[in-house]
């Protein structure tokens, strides 16, 4: 009896932890404590106590069953604090990717625009310049048509040509 109220006493002083701890060292001077109490209590009868060491920790069963229960409960808590807090940090990675998304877009349509403008400038200024020079412009407008003429030609059709034609003009100056 004397041993079961020192354990009993010793174990209402400490802290959850510090009882179950697997640290070797707390263990150790759990059980050098206990093993002095009882010793002391014991002496006076003429008993000498080298140890007495606790090998095993067990609950009533109404108390195992509670602490399993809080312990899901717990465990269950922390992960769904850990999966809202990753859920969290996604949605911010997400919403950057969008934002640095938005301004690579609109950096390229302001970069597609102004080149499709410096391409337009360009494709005017050639068309000034063939403009200006008459054989080029000739030559120019010669190129149209024959290209209208080629898709007015695509299948199985029968082309009437005028004495103005210019293909009708190349082919009288191949015969000359």
């Amino acid at each position: 009896a004397s041993t079961y109220s020192v354990i009993k006493n010793l174990m209402g002083q400490l802290q959850q932890n510090e009882i179950i701890s697997d640290a070797e060292a707390g263990r150790t001077s759990l059980n050098n404590q206990i093993t002095e109490q009882v010793a002391a209590s014991l002496r006076p009868y003429g008993v000498d106590i080298l140890s007495v060491e606790i090998k095993r920790f067990d609950l009533p069963e109404d108390n195992t069953t509670a602490v399993f229960a809080r312990m899901v409960s717990e465990r269950s808590q922390m992960a769904a604090s850990y999966k809202a807090e990753g859920e969290y940090e996604a949605a911010k990675i997400r919403n950057e990717t969008d934002k640095e998304i938005e301004i690579t877009i609109g950096q390229a349509q302001a970069a597609a625009q102004r080149l499709q403008g410096e391409g337009e400038e360009e494709y005017m200024r050639i068309l000034k310049e063939l403009y200006n020079d008459p054989d080029k412009a000739e030559f120019y407008l010669f190129v149209r048509e024959l290209e209208a003429l080629k898709k007015a030609m695509q299948g199985d059709k029968t082309l009437i040509l005028g004495p103005d034609s210019p293909l009708v003009r190349i082919i009288n100056q191949l015969d000359e």
